[in-house]
């Protein structure tokens, strides 16, 4: 069985997503959009900060106590409660070019599917959801993104990694596995990978917009920011 894990929504990420998505408005027309939220928690600090910008969203979360949260927010027209991975694997071949955006608000760190298998960051999300179909040929993903992760067993926790499955070695291997570079990384660095990834699977990336998210924890700097990008179909 796939553990909850779930964080302390904190003003830091929820005015991060809001810059973002208000940024996202100002630069595309959402008005007819079908939106995929892959990992909506109860929808607090991302669905809420774009739900009147959009036509409707789809909202996949975990843990089922969110489901009627979900289904009472405006514009969310279907909730799937379960893995997301595992749905996403069913929805090759039925939701083909079915999303305009989707949004990939992972659970940091490491996690595991519901078979078990270790998941890192957003990478596997951002791979599965590119090669599945589901995207239009022009479309938004959207990403919570890490440039420099500090060791809990070096700094403290600060409530924000106490589970199970921590591991700073391999969650930091994993990284320099993606991103081909070890240590703290730039911007540009990161999104040189996903541009990578997304050449992969036969889409360009043809634009992008970030916004900071500053840290939450007294006296830390900023490590983190929220970016779109913008993939088009080759």
């Amino acid at each position: 069985m796939t553990k909850i894990r779930e964080l302390p929504k904190s003003l830091a990420d929820t005015r991060s997503a809001e810059l973002l998505f208000n940024a996202i408005a100002d630069f595309y027309d959402m008005s007819q959009a079908t939106v995929l939220d892959m990992f909506a928690r109860d929808g607090a600090i991302t669905i809420r900060s774009y739900q009147d910008k959009v036509r409707n969203v789809h909202a996949w979360e975990l843990d089922g106590k969110h489901e009627r949260i979900l289904s009472n927010i405006n514009n969310v027209s279907e909730v799937v409660v379960g893995c997301s991975y595992t749905h996403l694997q069913r929805s090759k071949g039925t939701l083909q070019g079915h999303y305009d955006m989707v949004v990939l608000d992972t659970p940091l760190g490491l996690h595991r599917d519901e078979e078990g298998n270790t998941r890192c960051e957003h990478f596997d999300a951002l791979r599965g959801v590119i090669d599945s179909g589901i995207l239009k040929d022009k479309s938004l993903i959207v990403m919570y993104c890490n440039r420099n992760p500090y060791n809990r067993d070096e700094i403290g926790s600060h409530g924000y990694d106490e589970y199970e499955d921590y591991n700073f070695d391999e969650w930091m291997a994993l990284r320099a596995t993606f991103y081909k570079v070890s240590g703290p990384l730039t911007e540009e660095q990161m999104i040189s990978a996903y541009r990578s990834v997304a050449l992969q699977y036969g889409y360009q990336l043809s634009g992008v917009i970030a916004t900071p998210c500053h840290s939450d924890i007294q006296g830390s700097p900023p490590y983190a920011f929220r970016l779109c990008l913008e993939l088009t179909k080759d």
